[in-house]
């Protein structure tokens, strides 16, 4: 029986038909875990992007508002507006933006300052650690408080020649003002036909 057992081994070990199988088998759970990170670290990217982008708005908006003697009071209202308008995927698990001012540059209460974090359970990494995941992001923005010139469409290009173009002869009132940032000569520039343009 024992000789019989042998011969059985000697066979076994000869064998190479299932090389390919066994190596599947083994490399299986690096390609299983590989492509769970690899979903896992998208979905992360996609809240960590929308996040920030809706606390960079909101910061900017509370800022305008703060610049403002009319709208001062109202900045935190103003900034969750923007907030919420500006999210999407993220809207069911993120939690109310903190919204606080700060002291900047010898200022007093001179900057904005926003943050908000998102919570969810994502399949892959839930499934090893046993807890969801938390994305937070931070903004800030500055803002000087006057009464001088202010406006709401802002072309932010430093060097564009037509950064703003109004063709065409449209009609445009904005008398919350328009401003270009570039240092072109025709950084604002108007051409064809009559429309009436009240820019602030």
């Amino acid at each position: 029986m024992l000789a019989g057992f042998r011969r059985m081994v000697r066979k076994l070990t000869s064998q190479k038909s299932g090389n390919a199988t066994l190596m599947v088998a083994l490399g299986l759970p690096a390609l299983i875990g590989g492509s769970g990170v690899a979903v896992d670290m998208a979905q992360w990217y996609l809240w960590k992007s929308e996040l920030q982008y809706a606390v960079d708005q909101a910061a900017v908006a509370g800022a305008f508002a703060r610049s403002n003697d009319d709208t001062d009071a109202y900045y935190s209202s103003r900034a969750i507006q923007e907030f919420n308008s500006n999210i999407d995927v993220t809207g069911g698990m993120i939690s109310t933006p903190d919204i606080a001012l700060n002291d900047y540059d010898g200022g007093n209460d001179n900057l904005v300052v926003v943050t908000a974090s998102a919570t969810d359970s994502l399949p892959f990494s839930s499934f090893l650690t046993g807890n969801s995941t938390t994305v937070r992001a931070r903004a800030q923005a500055t803002y000087v408080h006057t009464d001088a010139f202010t406006s709401c469409l802002i072309a932010l290009d430093s060097e564009a020649s037509a950064a703003l173009w109004f063709n065409g002869g449209p009609s445009v009132i904005a008398g919350c003002g328009v401003v270009a940032l570039s240092d072109a000569s025709d950084a604002i520039e108007v051409s064809g036909g009559s429309g009436e343009l009240t820019l602030g």
